[in-house]
């Protein structure tokens, strides 16, 4: 499941059906308005014919009565949950993700001290609360501020290779939050760029 309709979920949705198609077999893209899926009806579409086998399904708030009703469903079914959408308040509450199982969410839409995806509860639900940057997500993001979480309760991900106990099946599974850093778009655009140089486009403009 996936919440929202920008880019990221356009990247979110391609990656998913690239890296794992074998262990997917249905999406459900949703976001408070039709528009916003809209603008991904060419990219749901060639996702569709290029994956047959996986069922791809968007739900707007604004078009369905039954709303609360089919997120709670769809929720309660998901494996993985996908947050990517700058909300100031929780997108659901954690009754919703019931019955309980081994479940990852990932949180990575809100950025800023007053934004909120989640309800603490959920935030805490996992076995393990992993972060990009435990600095920075200390101070940006606002599940963690609101949920008064400490250094002591998060594992940054170059972490993982100590804390492999958290990665065992069985659990309740992970809860990641991301608030990016700038190191980040480093690694992006010096990969983009090498890719560029084989294929031979873009300009080079020397001393630059």
């Amino acid at each position: 499941m996936i919440l929202g309709a920008g880019k990221i979920v356009e990247w979110h949705l391609r990656l998913i059906l690239l890296l794992a198609p074998e262990k997917v077999s249905s999406i459900t893209l949703i976001n408070r308005s039709l528009a916003g899926l809209e603008r991904l009806a060419d990219v749901i579409n060639a996702l569709r014919k290029e994956h047959p086998e996986v069922d791809v399904e968007v739900v707007a708030k604004d078009q369905e009565d039954e709303y609360e009703s089919i997120v709670a469903e769809v929720l309660g079914e998901s494996d993985a949950v996908f947050c990517c959408t700058p909300s100031t308040t929780p997108l659901f509450p954690h009754s919703y993700l019931e019955p309980e199982k081994q479940r990852y969410i990932s949180l990575i839409g809100s950025y800023k001290p007053h934004m909120q995806e989640v309800t603490k509860t959920t935030l805490l639900s996992g076995d393990a609360l992993f972060v990009d940057s435990r600095g920075a997500c200390l101070e940006e993001a606002g599940e963690l501020i609101m949920a008064g979480v400490e250094g002591g309760q998060v594992v940054e991900l170059g972490e993982i290779a100590n804390k492999t106990d958290l990665l065992g099946v069985g659990g309740k599974g992970l809860v990641f939050k991301c608030v990016g850093m700038g190191i980040m778009d480093v690694i992006v655009g010096r990969e983009l760029l090498g890719i560029a140089r084989e294929m031979g486009l873009g300009i080079k403009v020397d001393d630059f």
